[in-house]
């Protein structure tokens, strides 16, 4: 009986439930120049990655056979004590609403590959899913929804502590002391 060649065409990357139930052991919270910054200690299920890839089948004589998407092709990854760190710059709108005018995403975990780390050196895949993760992450925390959601998060707070509601904001400061808005004289 002759044996049969497999060709991995795309593969796909699927971020299994990294979950932190967020308290004083899992959240903290911090203000430096410029930005406002949340480090959440996450776990996850197993895998914390799950790969799955597009693969052919090639029999004898290069017959190609389709067989669809394969968890087995491709090897899964487990973060260890994840950690994500998010940098989030404060700003004013045009309309004098505050938003999010930038974000960095850090996750600090280490990742196992099994049975691949002997490889890891020539494939680099541990960096490319970090490098993955963080940007698809910032990504979302810049969508419009989430930075005009976080703006108004941040508009009631600023609200709650002066006792009346704020209009319009002329210009926005963070630094390791605290947060200062200008609003216009009423």
């Amino acid at each position: 009986m002759m044996g049969s060649v497999s060709v991995i065409l795309p593969i796909r990357l699927k971020v299994n439930n990294l979950n932190s139930t967020l308290g004083v052991g899992t959240l903290q919270a911090t203000l430096e120049d410029g930005a406002f910054v949340l480090t959440i200690q996450l776990s996850s299920d197993i895998p914390s990655i799950k790969c799955e890839a597009h693969t052919l089948s090639f029999l004898p004589f290069g017959i190609p056979i389709d067989v669809g998407w394969r968890d087995e092709t491709c090897p899964d990854a487990q973060f260890i004590d994840p950690s994500l760190r998010l940098r989030l710059v404060p700003g004013v709108d045009s309309n004098g609403k505050i938003t999010i005018d930038d974000a960095t995403v850090t996750l600090d975990t280490k990742i196992d590959v099994s049975p691949i780390n002997f490889l890891e050196e020539q494939l680099k895949f541990k960096q490319r899913i970090k490098d993955g993760f963080e940007s698809q992450l910032r990504d979302k925390l810049l969508e419009p929804d989430f930075r005009s959601g976080l703006g108004t998060a941040l508009t009631r707070l600023f609200e709650t502590e002066r006792a009346k509601p704020i209009d319009k904001v002329l210009s926005l400061r963070v630094d390791p002391t605290g947060m200062v808005i200008e609003v216009p004289r009423q």
